[in-house]
């Protein structure tokens, strides 16, 4: 068993501490760690299930979570993905990418228990958000209990796309050497404006630089699927996604967003990390997003 990060590895908190963390366990018995905010003046209005990226942690999202419960009466409740932040398993591997549904059914399950009596939505930014749209057209919305989703800089494709060969020769490693790793170093100025928090990300222990060939392979496969069910995903979403994004393509959503039926989207003049961009957008951003999330509960 790979075990996640242990706490002295813990990031300092970028927003106020989650109200609760504890362990989840997921259908094939992984462990998953967990955090909820809850509005500090006032009964909760809805729920929301946030999903984080590819390579980072849950402990990114401590302001969204903090401006959401705080400001919009939201109860936030979030997971580290499996081999990601202090989550057991090997670090940005999956054998299948819906391995990932046992996570968000993991997560679905806490915001039941904790809130049986709310309207549950999602937020989702990155591979969170193809895997909230790869989770919703597989379950379907009524069943997942989920009202509303909204999804930030959706991972729907690569921003450079790889050539055929280079999709071959992937899906060829994937099955021989499956956990080879490939590097995926990223500064954090080029994911988001905000230079402080392009800092936080470069200092961060629990961000990390690499993906396993079946990882990649995955995700291309989840790419090509979501695109060809997406006028299944048959409830109110909200897209926003920057213009100068150097790992989402802008395309790839774009054409996914045309298929959506019940659809909001907004192409926005920032990087890939919108939900971390420069004051005064970033607080523009999460209240517009919680506003909505509120009114589509």
């Amino acid at each position: 068993m790979d075990r996640g990060p242990t706490r002295d590895q813990a990031t300092p908190a970028l927003g106020r501490q989650p109200d609760r963390s504890a362990r989840l366990t997921a259908a094939d018995d992984l462990q998953l760690a967990y955090r909820n905010w809850l509005p500090a003046s006032e009964a909760p209005r809805a729920a929301v299930a946030l999903l984080h990226g590819y390579a980072e942690h849950g402990l990114r999202y401590s302001r969204v979570a903090t401006a959401l419960a705080d400001r919009h009466a939201l109860a936030v409740h979030l997971i580290d993905f499996r081999g990601h932040g202090f989550s057991d398993g090997p670090r940005g591997h999956v054998d299948s990418f819906t391995d990932y549904h046992h996570d968000v059914d993991a997560l679905l399950g806490a915001i039941r228990a904790a809130h049986p009596e709310l309207p549950t939505t999602m937020l989702a930014h990155s591979m969170g958000g193809l895997v909230a749209t790869d989770y919703l057209q597989t379950r379907g919305p009524a069943r997942a209990g989920i009202r509303a989703c909204a999804l930030s800089s959706p991972y729907f494709g690569l921003r450079h796309a790889p050539r055929r060969i280079t999709r071959l020769v992937a899906s060829a490693v994937s099955r021989v050497a499956p956990r080879f790793s490939l590097g995926v170093d990223l500064a954090g100025s080029s994911l988001c404006s905000d230079p402080a928090i392009a800092a936080e990300h470069d200092l961060d222990p629990l961000v990390f630089s690499k993906a396993t060939a079946r990882w990649a392979h995955e995700s291309l496969r989840a790419h090509r699927r979501v695109l060809a069910r997406a006028t299944t995903l048959d409830l109110p979403v909200l897209v926003l996604y920057g213009t100068d994004d150097c790992i989402a393509s802008p395309t790839a959503t774009a054409a996914l967003v045309a298929r959506l039926p019940r659809c909001e989207a907004e192409a926005l003049d920032e990087k890939h990390e919108i939900l971390n961009a420069a004051e005064p957008v970033r607080s523009a951003l999460i209240d517009r997003i919680g506003r909505w999330l509120t009114t589509h509960a």
